[in-house]
């Protein structure tokens, strides 16, 4: 445990800033006790900071706002805020936040006028109003004509999926600091897009993993739409706003934005994807078009910080919290607990926020939230949740009112600015840390724990922390067979796809979009050796033994796939049944010589088993962890045979000629109407099992035929038959990082002929421009068995 503490923030900072002034007042009431003083109102983004000084014996405040017509009342004075001793719910002992007599008051009109006032209560008694500070809010920033229908609507109603879109491609289209792109698209084929930003431009996509940066991902539930408009509004902010601080944010790291984590979700209001999956449970198995992506996505830039907006049902303005588990190095955690608890709460109180950690940290699979596989990566993870409902402190804002409404959207986007300028701050000592991380992984000398979660700095009210129950001694890693590595997870998809399948990437693929470390043995038989820096992934993504105590059998999200657990430290070197007498040397990765012979795994014959322990022989016989006796023992005990062969090669080959272009016939505007068109492919095979994928790299509608700027609404359907291969449903295109299974191969096979169908919908009320609907497709043979 880190103990903190922290310097009293300062009132005074930049921005508007407005102090009381005092009216003569005729008839004025007696009260109980005086009215505070030295109110001032500050204005943010989308809300005020409200600051007063203490009043003896006062156990509550109470903030009143009241709209203005230049400076006349044009309504009634609302009760907006309530200030309770207990409102931030458990802050540090060492720091006492609750001091601080501020109130962030959100939920009104932006651009507009309005009046504050403060009263204390000290017993039950209401104390006379402060006197009043006048104040004018601050208009969204950014050009007008990017703001979204959350906005347009004043905070009542959530921007619709079409104009996500159009405030995105229209601000990168408009801004030369945005390079947009689709990294994926979901099972119903909406893309997943990724906005990068900076100053004057993004870096080119080569130099982003080697640079300084930020990755922020909203929604990954869908009825969680408060992060998503935060980071739309930032995503404006960012491609236009000439505020120093922005440029120089900009300037030293690239900000990555994926606006919408779960665009089928968003769209439909629901918590899961289309397959029914909370996707917050999918940031290390990557079964899902979506995780997959967005995992990928975070390989290919490297940032230093991953944020991930949420929200939850109850309780104070927002709970952020770090990356928490065990298996994660300490100090990386500890550094991820100071940005949460000395920079957000520290900020948050001055900002006039409530806060606690988050305590939902016990037996529900938490370990594949995407903050804490941000620290799995050695990175630090920010979770940010805020609540739908801060009752009794906001009694204007009840749940999914428009006052609520912004006042969620606006705790997100300080929360991820906040994040932003702690990132720029304090930079070369987050590197330093990380990189600490990297290479105490690499060694691989701490316990590998299967569960757990490092205990809370302090005592936080509902928490519920889940306590490791198995702790292993360092081991070697893990070992697969080439059917494991080939491995796709299967399942149902739900409505609007209901009675349809979805078919998750190979495990193959999917550790490579995490970027783990994996070397080749032999027959397509693999091992990833845990001293390598993505360490902490591994045994959540392999371990044949993930149900412990705190996770019982039965409960969803456990591993990949069961590989085998290298942990051999029998004394010699033994053989199937044969002792070679050869000590069993452990090397510095924690790897013994018979953790590194496979002979737990079924070759396809026992030559390939013998040329795999020669060569592991004379490996360890080169770097003098054998002698060259040793060495002949081990090969002999794997039983060396003398053959005589007659044989003939047969070069391995891959070939796909696809023999002309589909063409639809024209398409009738004003009619509902499937449209067919077909061709035919020829495939040549040597491999033991091969795999026809069909991809749309364009960023332009992908998975939907497009002309000009004009794209259809529905997406393009392929499905493919023959008599050599087994087919699937007729299924949606994906974008290059998410390929779309077509047809698949058990075995060779030579000249097969494979019918390529595909189908579009068009409705009646779909308008469709002159010319020609098009797409370039990528059709792709590959293997896993070569």
């Amino acid at each position: 445990m880190v103990e903190l503490s922290f310097p009293a923030r300062p009132r005074r900072a930049a921005g508007v800033l407005l102090a009381a002034t005092t009216f003569a007042l005729s008839a004025a009431p007696a009260f109980a006790q005086q009215a505070p003083t030295g109110v001032q109102v500050k204005q943010g983004q989308g809300f005020a900071t409200v600051s007063w000084n203490a009043v003896e014996g006062a156990t509550e405040y109470r903030i009143e706002r009241t709209p203005l017509q230049g400076e006349e009342p044009a309504g009634e004075p609302v009760l907006v805020g309530r200030w309770l001793p207990d409102r931030y719910l458990g802050a540090p002992p060492t720091v006492n936040y609750t001091r601080e007599l501020t109130f962030a008051d959100s939920g009104f009109t932006l651009g507009q006028r309005y009046r504050w006032r403060v009263s204390a209560v000290v017993g039950e008694t209401v104390g006379a109003p402060s006197a009043p500070v006048d104040g004018q809010t601050r208009e969204p920033d950014g050009p007008a004509q990017f703001r979204t229908g959350f906005e347009l609507s004043d905070g009542a109603t959530w921007t619709v999926h079409q104009n996500e879109l159009q405030v995105v491609q229209g601000i990168a289209a408009a801004s030369e600091r945005v390079r947009l792109e689709s990294i994926g698209s979901t099972h119903e084929g909406r893309p997943m897009l990724l906005a990068t930003i900076g100053y004057p431009r993004p870096k080119p996509v080569e130099q982003i993993a080697d640079s300084p940066g930020v990755f922020i991902m909203c929604s990954v539930h869908g009825g969680e739409r408060s992060g998503r408009e935060a980071c739309l509004m930032l995503l404006r902010e960012l491609a236009f706003s000439d505020d120093p601080r922005i440029i120089d944010i900009l300037s030293h790291a690239t900000v990555l934005i994926n606006p919408s984590a779960n665009p089928d979700g968003q769209a439909a209001g629901r918590r899961t994807n289309t397959a029914n999956q909370d996707l917050n449970r999918d940031s290390l198995l990557l079964r899902h078009p979506e995780a997959f992506a967005i995992a990928d996505a975070i390989r290919r830039s490297q940032p230093e910080l991953v944020i991930d907006a949420h929200e939850k049902g109850g309780g104070p303005d927002t709970d952020p919290s770090w990356s928490r588990s065990r298996i994660i190095n300490a100090q990386l955690v500890s550094l991820g607990q100071e940005m949460t608890i000395g920079r957000l709460f520290r900020d948050g109180a001055g900002a006039g926020w409530s806060m606690r950690p988050y305590t939902g940290w016990a037996n529900n699979n938490w370990e594949g939230f995407h903050h804490n596989m941000a620290g799995m990566k050695n990175m630090l993870g920010s979770l940010l949740e805020t609540a739908n409902a801060t009752l009794p402190a906001r009694p204007n804002a009840p749940s999914n009112s428009p006052a609520g409404q912004k006042r969620r959207v606006y705790t997100h986007l300080w929360s991820i600015q906040t994040l932003l300028d702690y990132h720029r701050q304090n930079l070369p000592a987050i590197q330093t840390v990380l990189a600490a991380s990297k290479a105490a992984n690499v060694a691989n000398d701490s316990p590998v724990y299967l569960d757990g979660a490092y205990d809370d700095p302090y005592e936080v009210p509902f928490g519920v922390n889940e306590p490791f129950t198995v702790a292993l001694e360092p081991f070697c890693g893990y070992r697969l067979s080439a059917e494991q590595y080939a491995h796709r997870a299967t399942g149902a998809l739900i409505a609007p796809l209901a009675g349809q399948t979805w078919t998750s990437n190979t495990v193959q693929a999917r550790l490579a979009a995490h970027g783990v470390e994996v070397s080749q043995v032999g027959a397509g038989i693999v091992q990833v050796k845990l001293a390598q820096p993505l360490r902490p992934l591994l045994p959540y993504l392999l371990d044949p033994q993930l149900e412990t105590p705190n996770r019982p059998a039965g409960l969803p999200n456990l591993s990949m796939t069961k590989a085998a657990r290298l942990d051999d430290r029998r004394a010699t070197v033994v053989i199937g049944e044969t002792d070679t007498g050869v000590p069993n040397t452990v090397d510095a990765a924690r790897c013994s010589i018979n953790d590194l012979i496979a002979d737990e795994q079924t070759w396809p014959s026992h030559g390939q088993f013998l040329v795999h322990v020669a060569a592991v022989a004379d490996a360890l016989a080169a770097a003098g962890t054998i002698t060259a006796d040793q060495r002949n023992r081990i090969v002999s005990a794997a039983g060396v045979e003398a053959e005589g062969t007659v044989s003939g090669s047969v070069p391995a080959t891959l070939s796909l000629s696809i023999n002309r272009p589909a063409t639809f016939e024209p398409f009738v505007p004003g009619v509902d109407r499937t449209y067919t068109a077909g061709t035919t492919a020829d495939v040549i095979s040597t491999a033991g099992d091969a795999l026809l994928s069909v991809a749309d790299a364009s960023p332009t509608g992908t998975g939907r035929l497009v002309n000009g700027a004009f794209t259809l609404q529905n997406p393009l359907m392929v499905a493919a038959t023959s008599d050599g291969g087994t087919g699937s449903a007729p299924a949606s295109i994906g974008g290059s990082a998410a390929p779309t299974p077509l047809l698949a191969y058990t075995g060779p096979r030579s000249n097969d002929s494979v019918t390529l169908a595909f189908s579009q919908a068009i409705g009646r009320a779909e308008p469709l421009r002159t010319g020609t609907y098009s797409k370039t497709l990528t059709f792709t043979l590959s293997t896993t068995q070569p």
